[in-house]
């Protein structure tokens, strides 16, 4: 069996009190972790930002290559006679004539993709 002494309840009340009054103080450790975890927010935010845009542009992306598939089909010349014979006709089928424009459009998609 132990006793404490009134000197060692002294001390330990003593040695309980001065803790509790520096865990009450601020220190320059606390305010080093607040600033570390105010920036790990703002780049979460900041990354979360960038996939939106990417995600966006990926969208945007796929949206005009469908349009511009579509606009393609749509206003094409037909490809196939209307006939339905089986003799092959003399002159040659005709060529697509694409704007340069739509490729310079197309062209700058595909380098929109690449990039994200």
């Amino acid at each position: 069996m132990t006793h404490n002494s009134p000197k060692d309840e002294m001390m330990v009340t003593h040695i309980c009190q001065t803790l509790n009054e520096h865990s009450q103080q601020p220190h320059d450790f606390d305010q080093t972790l607040q600033q570390l975890a105010e920036q790990a927010q703002r780049e979460r935010q900041q990354r979360l930002q960038k996939n939106s845009q990417r995600k966006q542009w990926w969208y945007w992306g796929g949206s005009m290559a469908i349009a511009a598939s579509v606009m393609l089909l749509v206003f094409s010349p037909q490809q196939l006679p209307q006939t339905t014979s089986s003799v092959a006709p003399d002159m040659p089928l005709t060529h697509l004539t694409v704007e340069p424009q739509m490729l310079e459009d197309m062209e700058m998609i595909m380098l929109l993709a690449e990039e994200q």
